[in-house]
């Protein structure tokens, strides 16, 4: 066991920290941290997830329409009409831009969760080797 000492003007404060309480901590701020990681990307894929339905609609739909159908594309409040052939090349692009999003977002998670796993397990053994040493 160590003893932190805190002074102030006439007093002095003794806290009792062990090595086990302290890892504890660090053991509950690493779960902490990875249920906040697999919250945030979660909502990230969701997102990401939705408007990939979404545009993969809008190209199923695509397909019904004959070539000279009028399409419209809203630019803030305005309705602007736009060729089929432009139409459907860019909800091609989306559909790329948002899989190459989602798989980027997927390598994070799976970065993060590795480096958050490998530092949980160090801070189990040096607990271990802190519990052996105080034995």
């Amino acid at each position: 066991m160590r003893c932190r000492e805190r002074s102030h003007e006439a007093s002095i404060c003794h806290e009792i920290i062990t090595p086990l309480n302290t890892n504890r901590e660090l053991l509950i701020m690493s779960e902490i941290l990875v249920d906040l990681l697999e919250f945030t990307t979660d909502e990230d894929l969701r997102k990401l997830n939705s408007q990939l339905q979404e545009n993969e609609i809008v190209q199923k739909e695509f397909g019904f329409l004959k070539d000279d159908s009028n399409i419209y594309k809203l630019i803030g409040p305005v309705l602007v009409k736009q060729e089929k052939t432009e139409a459907t090349e860019n909800i091609a692009r989306r559909l790329e831009r948002i899989k190459t999003d989602i798989k980027r977002v997927e390598t994070q998670v799976k970065d993060l969760t590795e480096k958050l796993e490998k530092k949980k397990l160090e801070i189990v053994k040096l607990n271990e080797s802190r519990m052996q040493q105080a034995s």
